[in-house]
C-alpha cells in the first residue's frame, strides 16, 4: 500500500543549448527524422555552446566529439549528437574535454562548437538529444515550444517511471 502512495520521481531533460527548438521530423537527416536512434528533439543553437541535458556518467564519446553517450542514475541513456554528416570531417570543429567515465551535471557546459568551421563546412549548428534507452520510463514533452527559442534552463522532456 505504501508503494502506491510513493510519488514517482520525474527526470527532466533540459535543452542542450540556447536556440530554436525543433522536432526530429524537421531534421535533414533521415535516420534522425525517422526516430531510428530514439525519441528526442534538437536545438538549432545560436550561441554554439553545448550543455548536458541530464546529469550522469559519460558512457561514450566519439573522437571528433560530435557524439556523446550519457547514462543517468536511473538507467536512462541519452545520445547527444552535434551536427549532421560530420563523421568524416577530420578538422577539429568541436572543443570538448570530456572523457568516458566523467560525471557531468545537467546544464553544465560540456563542449563548444567552432562557429567559423561550421560555417565554412556549411553544417547546421544542430544539437540532437535522443533517448536511446528509457529503462522503463515514459517520456513526455514538458513544454511544447517547437519552433520557439529555448535556453539551457528549459525542461524539454520529462521521463517518469512506468
Amino acid at each position: 500500500m505504501l508503494s502506491l502512495l510513493k510519488k514517482k520521481a520525474n527526470i527532466n531533460i533540459y535543452s542542450p543549448s540556447v536556440g530554436l527548438l525543433k522536432d526530429l521530423s524537421d531534421s535533414e537527416d533521415e535516420v534522425f527524422s525517422s526516430r531510428t536512434l530514439g525519441e528526442g528533439f534538437f536545438v538549432r543553437t545560436n550561441n554554439y555552446m553545448v550543455h548536458a541535458p541530464i546529469s550522469g556518467i559519460v558512457t561514450s564519446i566519439f573522437p571528433t566529439h560530435h557524439a556523446i553517450g550519457i547514462k543517468n542514475e536511473s538507467g536512462i541513456e541519452l545520445l547527444l549528437h552535434i551536427g549532421v554528416n560530420i563523421v568524416e570531417i577530420e578538422d577539429e570543429i568541436i572543443q570538448c574535454k570530456l572523457n568516458k567515465g566523467d560525471r557531468i551535471q545537467a546544464q553544465e557546459k560540456i563542449a563548444e562548437m567552432i562557429p567559423t568551421k561550421f560555417a565554412d563546412l556549411n553544417i547546421s549548428p544542430d544539437i540532437y538529444v535522443f533517448i536511446v534507452n528509457s529503462n522503463g520510463h515514459l517520456a513526455s514533452t514538458a513544454v511544447n515550444k517547437i519552433n520557439t527559442l529555448v535556453n539551457t534552463k528549459d525542461v524539454i522532456l520529462v521521463c517518469q517511471k512506468e
